[in-house]
Order: structure tokens, then sequence, then C-alpha cells
């Protein structure tokens, strides 16, 4: 029989997990029936061809190259098992997503309890990670289960070094490494690790001297001596995969080129993180590059790194403040300017292990005694981010409601750009019209060529009707970004509704040389060819579509009638019987208007 210890023992425990796990999942569970975003899950899932189907070949793939522009091999790996199991649907995928952020949960917990040696502290620190709004994109958005899946593997690790230390046991020593190799094939971010392991050696593996100088010295000899060979598998593995991640990834930049060094927003990224945690307001999946640099809050945050500085000196005997605060920084340096230049200068996925180090340095602050006489505070406040958090989750249903969220509160022509491809894919026309207007006169350098082109052939095609003149000016724009034979055939389009018959042929000549088998072009040339009576020029250009449309009559048709016009009556026979024995195929009726009239033109052209 279990003694009466045990089984409170056993109650505790199943109410910590209650209190650890109940709230994520209030807060995603009508998640999990949401679809993909329309913003890299197609080119981390559905439309990954080596995702659709778990082949050797599509293995091999997986761990040879990147996806995205990542390299990311076992999180795409476990994807293509999913898709394999499950079939193509996001709902397996979110519901992972949710299992890995309730697993980190537990391990942020167990983690948090171990450094402070309060299970009170340990369990706030959990809900408040677990909760926060600044969460919610890590766990819905399907391309960030790298995030998930990195975090999880890092904190595993974390805590088995923290359980080699206490019992000097390999096997957890061997665990840790492991476990640090499988997260760096989830995602390179997790190499911060190492630096975090020396932290802990710092924290845990105490030294006699309690002077900061003595401590340091004493501390850096005894890591030469006893503890530098335990890093050197993580440094081999931290540098092998940085390489590695480099090579794929190349010098990308999302900086939209303003008159300013982005780096010089390094002192606000940093201040942003622990800004949101406390104030979890406006958040999004892209914000804003700042077109001037010194805005009030940069002054803040320029005005608050010395203040930084003075803070940890004045702590620096709170080695859990010390810890905490290195944490954030080492973890969150990867996605700062001098390091990175990526769409938007923040990303609400990033603080997802990141804000850890902050929560940490925060309650290494709080005495036991204040915390027990605020627990209520602090309940207030965990409710607080749940139900903003469960209303950021809401944002992410579909790919239009998350552009629209994000421009409730960002002005950027990015998003209008995105949003505005969504609403002309579902047939939303004024809605794309009026998003795709406000890029054409906010141009933003982080839309690529071909979205440019694409942005401007369909605002010339939506236009057309109420004013071909300015179809006409973004149809020649389009020319600028892609050379392409739909492009000119467009141009020509519009060309010929303003009365520019010149300017079209030249237009369709130019698609052709670029492409002979455009078809578009080839029907229009024709066609302008027949309203000038140029009918020695639309033979070869019949003759090419019915090589291409062999089961379309009407070219054989018009071309039939051309030969007719041109006394060829035996190419316009040849072409009628042609005709004729395609009906017959096809079981349509012979007695064709077109044909009757074509064969009555031979005939009186035959009569002597």
């Amino acid at each position: 029989m279990k003694t009466n210890a045990a089984v409170n023992s056993l109650h505790s425990k199943l109410l910590i997990a209650a209190a650890l796990l109940i709230p994520a999942c209030w807060i995603y569970w009508e998640g999990l029936g949401y679809g993909f975003i329309e913003i890299d899950d197609g080119g981390q899932v559905y439309e990954n061809p080596n995702v659709q189907a778990l082949t050797l070949q599509n293995i091999w793939a997986i761990f040879t190259t990147p996806v995205v522009g990542m390299y990311q091999p076992l999180t795409t790996f476990i994807n293509a098992l999913l898709i394999a199991l499950f079939g193509k649907t996001a709902t397996a995928l979110n519901t992972l997503g949710l299992l890995l952020h309730l697993a980190n949960t537990v391990l942020y917990f167990l983690i948090a309890q171990h450094l402070f040696q309060d299970r009170t502290k340990g369990l706030l620190i959990a809900l408040l990670l677990s909760v926060h709004p600044l969460m919610v994109e890590s766990v819905m958005w399907i391309s960030t289960l790298s995030t998930l899946w990195f975090t999880f593997f890092f904190l595993c690790a974390f805590w088995c070094y923290l359980q080699y230390i206490d019992q000097q046991a390999l096997k957890l020593y061997a665990l840790s490494v492991l476990y640090f190799f499988l997260g760096a094939l989830c995602k390179v971010q997790i190499v911060p690790l190492v630096g975090v392991l020396i932290l802990t050696d710092l924290l845990v593996r105490q030294t006699k001297s309690a002077h900061p100088t003595q401590f340091i010295k004493q501390f850096i000899k005894q890591f030469i001596k006893q503890w530098a060979l335990e890093k050197l598998p993580f440094i081999i593995i931290a540098i092998a995969f940085l390489a590695v991640a480099l090579f794929f990834r190349g010098g990308e930049s999302g900086f939209p080129g303003y008159d300013y060094d982005p780096r010089l927003l390094f002192p606000a990224q940093l201040i942003w993180y622990p800004f949101k945690l406390l104030a979890p307001l406006q958040l999004g999946i892209q914000y804003d590059w700042p077109e001037h640099l010194w805005s009030l809050f940069t002054y803040l945050s320029y005005a608050l790194m010395p203040l930084a500085v003075l803070t940890l000196w004045l702590f620096r005997h709170n080695k859990l403040f010390l810890f905490g605060s290195l944490f954030y920084l080492g973890n969150i340096l990867l996605h700062t300017t001098p390091f990175t230049q990526f769409l938007g200068p923040y990303a609400d996925r990033y603080a997802y292990l990141s804000s850890f180090g902050v929560w940490i340095a925060l309650f290494s602050l709080l005495p036991s005694t204040l915390l027990n006489k605020t627990l209520w505070l602090f309940g207030l406040i965990i409710m607080g981010f749940a139900l903003l958090a469960k209303q950021q989750r809401s944002t992410w249903q579909d790919t239009i409601s998350v552009w629209s969220h994000n421009l409730s509160h960002q002005s950027a022509t990015f998003s209008y750009g995105m949003r505005g491809a969504l609403y002309f894919k579902q047939g939303l026309l004024p809605e794309a019209k009026a998003d795709f207007q406000i890029v054409a006169d906010n141009p933003d350098t982080r839309l690529d060529p071909a979205k440019y082109a694409y942005l401007y052939t369909q605002l010339g095609i939506l236009v057309a009707d109420e004013n071909p003149e300015k179809a006409e000016d973004y149809f020649n724009k389009v020319i600028a970004y892609e050379k392409t034979a739909p492009t000119y055939g467009n141009l020509a389009m519009i060309s010929l509704r303003l009365n520019k018959p010149e300017a079209a042929e030249q237009a369709y000549k130019t698609a052709l040389t670029i492409d002979p088998n455009h078809l578009d072009s080839l029907n229009g040339l024709s066609n302008l060819y027949f309203t000038k009576q140029r009918f020695d020029d639309m033979i070869p250009l019949l003759s090419a579509i019915i090589e291409l449309t062999p089961k379309d009559t009407m070219p054989l048709k018009k071309r039939a009638f051309i030969y007719a016009q041109q006394g060829n009556h035996q190419g316009a026979q040849q072409d009628v019987n042609q005709v004729i024995q395609q009906l017959k195929q096809q079981g349509l009726p012979t007695q064709d208007p077109m044909l009757m009239q074509i064969q009555r033109m031979i005939q009186t052209r035959l009569k002597p």
C-alpha cells in the first residue's frame, strides 16, 4: 500500500501537471482544425515534393538540401512522416505543435524549479511562458515547428546536463550531447546552448571565492582544468552545423534600404522582446522596419543600454540574474541585425526560447516572501495573458486573417501585397485591387521582382476596362521586372484596346521571339493581321496554332478561308476535309455554317 506521503506526492504532481497543461490546451484546442498558412507552409510542407512521399530518394533529399533557405532535415522528415500517416492535412501538424508546446512547458517548469530550488517560481515561470501571446506564432504556424523542435531538444539537453552535474552519470552527459545533435538537425539556432552550458558551470559548479574578480579567475582555471573537455563535442557539433547553415542560407537581407545602417537598431531589438513580454499588445507576423532610425523607441533603447549594464553590475552577486540575462542575450543575438536582416527587425517566434532567460532574471529579484503575498497578482497576469493569447490564436484561422490582423497595427505595403494576392486568388477582385494599389503607390523593396511582376500584371488586368491607359502603364512596369511572352502579350492586348495596332504588332512579335509557341500571341497576331487583311502573314501563324492545338477545328477553318480567298483551292479543300473528319471523330454535326461558306467560295471560284 502506498504511504500517505506517496499519495500526497502523486496528487501534488497531478495538480502541477494539470496547472501546466490545461491553460495551453484551452488556448490552442480550437486551433487544431486550422489549415495551412500560405506563408512558407507551401515550401515546407504541401508544395514540398520531398514531403509528399516517404521514399528513400526523398529522405536523402531531405537530409542533403535546404527548405526555404534553412537546413532543418529532422523537422522536415517528421513533417513527411506525419503526411504519410495522416495525409496532406494541417490537423496532425497543428496537433504536433501543441504537444511540443506542452512538453516544452513541462521542461521549463523542471529546469526553473531546479535552478531556483523553488516549486512556486518554477510553476509561475512555466505558466507565463505557456500562455504568453508571444508564443502563439510558434505554436500555430506550421512553418515554425522547427522552433518548437529545437527548443524541445535544447531544454532536454540542458536538463540532462543539469542532472549530469548533480549525479556525474556519463549516460546523462551522452544524452545531453545526443539531444543537442538532434536539435541542430531541427534548426541551427540551438547553438547558443554551448554558451548556456558554460554559464551553467559558472552558476552551479561553485568556486570558493565570493569576490567577483577572484570568482572569475578561479572559474576559468577550474573550467580549463576540469570542464573544457566536456564542451568539446558540443563545440564540434555547433561549428559543423553553423557551416552547413551558412552554406545553404547564403547572404540574404530583407532590409528595405533606408538611409541608415540597420545594425544601429541592435539596442532596440534587445529591449523589444522584454518590452513585449510585459506588454504583449499589437503582435503580428510581420513588423515594419522603421523608415527613420531615431524614433522615441530607439532613443529609449539607447538610453537603457547603460542602465542595463549598470544593473548587471549592481546585481553581479545574484548569479541567477546574471544567468538569466546572459541566457536571453545569447539566444536572441543570432536574430539581431549584426547577424541577420530578415523581412522585419523583430519576430514573435524569436522570443519562444530566449524569453525564458528574461523570466529567470526577473524572478531572481523577487524574494519568496513577497512572491507568496502576491500570488493572486500573478494569477491575474497569467489569466490576462491567456485571454490575449486566445485572441491572438484566432487570428491564425487563415492566411487572410493573419495579414489583416497584421495590418491593424502595421502599415508595411509588404503585408498589403501578400494579402492582395490572396484576395485575387479567391476571386475577391475589388479587395485585391485596393491592396495592390497601395503597394503600387508605395513600393516595398522587400517584395521581390517576381511578386512585383505578378502585382502589376493583376492590376493591369483589373483596371483594363475602366482605365486602359493605366493598364498600359502597369504592363510596361511588368516588363521592367519580367520579360516574358505573356507579359508582352498583355501589353499587346491593351495596345489594341487603345487603338495602337503598330504597338500591338510589335509587342506580339517580341512575345513570339521569346516563345514561338505562345498561343495567345499567335492568336492575337493572327487576328490583328486578319483585320488588316494581311492574309499572307496569317498563314504561318495559323499553321503554328494548328500544330499546337490539333483538336481545335477553328484554326483549320480560318486557314481554309484564307486559302479560299487566295485561290488556293486544293489547300482550302484539304483543310475543310480535315475539319469534317475531326467533327465526325468528336461526334459533332458536319453541317457547319462556316464550312458551308468556305465550300461555296471554293465552288464559285472553280466555275469557268
